[in-house]
């Protein structure tokens, strides 16, 4: 009867032990229910989520831009580049070079040697207006002379006319 007596109040207090246990992860359970409800609903009160979202999808936005810019930046450097190593791959590239600028030579000294013949027949149209504006000069004293010669004549022979 002892024995009786001892393993069920034993077991009652293991059985009291265990339901201790128990109800202490339930509470813990309740208060982190409790604690998880309060955080959902003050986040339903003060959601911010669209807010979030449209300030994100703008950042998105800007970014995008950005990158599509950017990549249009390298696709230009990237045909300038090919462009440049196209040229400098060619093997003829200094001749090509040379036989340009010696054709750029044989121009400058053709337009060098139109320049100075232009420059000559200046100079000579230059000495040709000289010498008519000389040789006018002349004629309009030679007519001066021979005007006031015939003034005289005139005048010698009106003179005589009256006299006689």
């Amino acid at each position: 009867m002892e024995t009786k007596l001892y393993n069920e109040r034993h077991t009652k207090s293991v059985l009291d032990g265990e339901r201790q246990v128990v109800f202490k992860k339930v509470s813990d359970h309740k208060g982190q229910n409790a604690q998880m409800s309060r955080e959902i609903s003050r986040n339903k009160m003060f959601n911010k989520k669209d807010e979030d979202r449209k300030a994100k999808k703008d950042q998105m936005d800007k970014l995008q831009a950005a990158v599509k810019e950017r990549n249009a930046r390298i696709e230009e450097h990237d045909i300038a580049l090919d462009k440049e190593r196209r040229v400098l791959e060619d093997k003829d590239l200094l001749k090509k070079q040379q036989l340009t600028v010696q054709a750029l030579k044989q121009e400058q000294s053709k337009v060098n040697i139109d320049i100075s013949i232009a420059d000559s027949r200046i100079k000579d149209l230059l000495n040709l207006k000289e010498m008519t504006l000389g040789q006018i000069q002349e004629t309009l004293t030679d007519k001066k002379k021979l005007d006031k010669e015939n003034t005289d004549i005139l005048a010698r022979i009106e003179g005589r006319g009256m006299t006689e």
